[in-house]
């Protein structure tokens, strides 16, 4: 189950079953530095699924993985909220601020060490954003741009 290419070639293998009872497991406190990599980027991945309902519940685990990992997997959490953020944005815009305004920096990383023209790129993703948006959600759009555009400058100063 991978929807943006983060499960290192992990592709529907007959995991489905696995990476539900995995991601139970986290949900009841599993530590989730116990757990295979390959794993957790498919777990990471699944924020991405199609079926609404499916992705709120691998949102809640992938909140849980977000808090708890470092190192090379953190990359693989930025690239997922971009491309969550992108696909699912008044779903998106409704989590927390505080959250929203987390994965603003986390996307500003991304574009900044993953882009030849960061400022550029991350002026694409905004107004792609923007174009689907509903009204409701144009106040945490503007702190989410504002943050990740921060974000982006103040890493390449």
């Amino acid at each position: 189950m991978c929807f943006i290419n983060l499960c290192h070639g992990q592709k529907g293998n007959g995991n489905n079953e696995i990476i539900k009872s995995i991601g139970t497991e986290i949900l009841n406190g599993k530590d989730v530095s116990t757990i295979n990599e390959k794993y957790l980027y498919q777990l990471i991945d699944s924020i991405l699924a199609k079926d609404s309902i499916e992705r709120v519940w691998y949102f809640k685990i992938f909140q849980k993985i977000r808090k708890s990992v470092s190192g090379d997997i953190t990359q693989s959490i930025g690239f997922a909220e971009k491309e969550y953020i992108a696909r699912f944005s008044n779903e998106a815009f409704n989590m927390p601020t505080t959250d929203l305004l987390s994965y603003a920096r986390d996307i500003g990383e991304v574009f900044r060490t993953e882009e030849e023209n960061p400022t550029q790129s991350a002026k694409e993703y905004i107004l792609k954003i923007q174009e689907s948006l509903t009204q409701l959600n144009y106040q945490k759009f503007d702190i989410f741009s504002k943050n990740l555009f921060d974000s982006l400058n103040e890493k390449t100063k």
